[in-house]
């Protein structure tokens, strides 16, 4: 197959000699099919240990259910991806588009997202706090202070927030709901996650939204997104996995890297690289090549998602519900079926009831019946409606942003260039991505090393 037509994506030309690609995830898949179709690289062979493409991009079905492993929403604010999803997959007919409906618990009403373009839906005098302590921190003298002056050190997510939002809508959401998220206290949080998901506030949208009641709020970079007609996000990683079927291993479990002899060894079998795209953990990586970690940490949340179906008529109808309540350990509850209606049966709603914790407190993680003793007074979750289908727990799922990161990261990924090893996606890079920024990553990866 040719490479792409279009000016910015010609073909880079050299030649990488043979890419071993670890993982078969999003990003590895879209490395492995860039180096193959775009720049017309054959010498490729993606390793992935589970019997299926897809990695986090899964999707199983129990007892003529479907569900992801917990959310999955594809956002296509990138031409050259959505060029190749819908293009080169030939996956437009396949993809609906969907309105994102989300909303926050709080004192047991749900105020629609993002909280503080909505703050009229809180109770009166709760409003106003949000609102005075917003403006007063946004015309402090040390606010303008704070902005005027370039620090040296990154804020902290806690710090950031009460500067960006005032304290009130820092303590009634901000950091209880990311304490929750990200399993340490935001003080302790660094702010390098933010840029997607978290802009700046806007001063006239907070005030709108403080004095008029909205039904339902388009704000935010995931207000719409895509998902499968059929088949759940499974359909999207499948997708990409049949036009590069003949490059990929299943069922290879990676058991040792030698990045000096340039080596990947299986259980019952080695390959020799050129280049190593590496999507697994980055965690797992160093393990498996050895790479000592010498100041610093990498840590990271097991998110359990508990699935269960409940009838239509009693689901909540919101694509995703966040908890910032503390009492409760849950901090998100979602609706797959407000993504796809084809992945339950008639008159029946899935949804996905998640908790963490970080990864060595794994004890820590409650049962089902924990959550629906916890759940028992929230009038808009009918718990005894609810069929439990399955537990799932993803570990690694979120990676922590702490201090600690960058101090472990930065010399881990150079050591890894140095020796033709390309960390990419989620968790080679240890970072927090969309689905679409890691087929983006992947496409980087694969371009890197056809420029070597």
């Amino acid at each position: 197959m040719v490479a792409h037509s279009h000016d910015e994506e010609n073909a880079l030309g050299g030649h990488a000699g043979r890419v071993i690609v670890l993982g078969a995830g999003l990003a590895g898949l879209s490395a492995a099919y860039r180096l193959k179709h775009h720049h017309g690289h054959d010498e490729v062979i993606v390793i992935e240990k589970n019997s299926h493409v897809g990695g986090t991009a899964s999707t199983v079905t129990v007892d003529g259910y479907s569900f992801d492993l917990t959310g999955h929403a594809l956002h296509l604010g990138d031409s050259m991806v959505e060029r190749f999803i819908t293009e080169d997959l030939e996956m437009k007919d396949e993809l609906v588009k969907v309105r994102r409906k989300a909303g926050i618990l709080i004192e047991d009403r749900i105020v629609p997202y993002p909280f503080q373009y909505n703050l009229g839906h809180l109770t009166r005098g709760l409003r106003d706090k949000c609102v005075i302590d917003f403006l007063e921190a946004t015309y402090s003298e040390g606010r303008r202070s704070r902005d005027s002056t370039e620090q040296c050190v990154s804020p902290s997510f806690l710090d950031y927030s009460y500067s960006a939002f005032g304290r009130s809508i820092t303590e009634v959401f901000m950091r209880p709901y990311n304490r929750k998220l990200w399993c340490i206290d935001p003080d302790d949080l660094s702010t390098d996650w933010m840029d997607l998901v978290l802009p700046k506030p806007d001063l006239q949208e907070i005030l709108r939204g403080a004095f008029t009641v909205k039904d339902h709020d388009d704000t935010g970079y995931n207000a719409e997104f895509y998902y499968p007609r059929e088949g759940g996000i499974q359909h999207l990683s499948e997708g990409i996995g049949k036009k590069i079927k003949s490059l990929i291993r299943l069922g290879k479990e990676v058991t040792d890297i030698d990045m000096d002899r340039k080596l990947v060894k299986c259980r019952d079998e080695e390959y020799h690289y050129d280049y190593l795209v590496s999507t697994i953990p980055l965690k797992d990586f160093m393990r498996i090549a050895r790479i000592p970690c010498k100041k610093g940490r990498l840590s990271n949340t097991i998110t359990r998602g508990f699935i269960v179906v409940v009838p239509s008529s009693k689901a909540p109808k919101y694509s995703w519900i966040y908890i910032p309540d503390e009492t409760k350990r849950l901090y998100r509850i979602g609706n797959f079926s407000m993504f796809s209606p084809n992945i339950s049966k008639p008159g029946m709603d899935v949804l996905w009831l998640e908790c963490a914790v970080l990864s060595d407190e794994c004890e820590e993680l409650p049962l089902f019946d924990d959550i629906l003793e916890e759940m028992r007074d929230c009038a808009w979750l009918p718990i005894e409606h609810l069929k439990h289908l399955a537990t799932i727990d993803i570990d690694p799922s979120y990676v922590v942003f702490d201090r600690m990161r960058n101090m472990t990261l930065e010399p881990v990924i150079e050591e890894c260039r140095r020796k033709d090893v390309i960390p990419c996606g989620r968790y080679g890079l240890w970072s927090y991505m969309s689905m679409e920024q890691a087929i983006k990553s992947g496409f980087d990866a694969a371009d890197y090393c056809m420029q070597q």
